[in-house]
């Protein structure tokens, strides 16, 4: 029988020791480098995704924000078509009456000394300013030679929007205005008084 030496022995041993510890080495490297091509292109998909939600989010965003603006001008032809509406029926009902009965009409009713009714747009705004005061919004009646001085065209937006209306009476005149760090959003319509 053929034994081997130690020396042999260990010397194999060693050897194959060797032998699969450099094959486990060559293994994980490959392993490795196959693994960091593959997180490159995690990497880069998770990029793409991230962008693809950026836009979408977006177009989201700027979607809402339209439809709400759209919204916005709905809800102000509807609150025109209210206070023309109104405006209108108290002057039938309330002002002829009151006219054929004695009664005073004033833009300043509470400072007479004689009962008093405001006008239609007096009206308008007193109740504008009561709702002004608790509200989000407001209402203005203002013109540009109105009866009432201090309803007339204010700032350069109302020059814009009076000469807007003027050439697009059925038509919404919007503009955004910032003011104390804060977005306003003005409308204007014209106003079509009735009577």
């Amino acid at each position: 029988m053929n034994t081997l030496s130690l020396k042999r022995k260990l010397a194999i041993g060693i050897t194959a020791i060797t032998l699969v510890t450099l094959f486990l080495g060559v293994s994980v490297f490959y392993s490795l480098q196959q693994s960091e091509g593959d997180a490159d292109i995690v990497n880069i998909a998770g990029r793409q995704r991230m962008l693809s939600q950026a836009m979408s989010n977006s177009a989201l965003g700027y979607a809402l924000a339209k439809n709400s603006l759209e919204a916005a001008q709905a809800q102000v032809s509807e609150l025109d078509r209210y206070i023309t509406k109104m405006r209108g029926t108290y002057a039938s009902m309330i002002i002829g009456p009151a006219k054929q009965a004695g009664l005073k009409i004033s833009m300043h009713p509470e400072k007479e000394y004689d009962a008093a009714l405001p006008f239609p747009a007096t009206f308008a705004r007193i109740i504008s300013e009561k709702f002004a005061a608790s509200g989000s919004f407001s209402v203005d009646i203002i013109a540009k030679d109105p009866i009432n001085p201090a309803q007339g065209l204010k700032d350069a937006i109302d020059q814009d929007a009076f000469r807007f209306l003027s050439a697009n009476k059925d038509q919404i005149f919007f503009k955004e205005v910032k003011h104390n760090n804060k977005l306003y959003l003005r409308y204007y319509t014209s106003d079509n008084a009735v009577i």
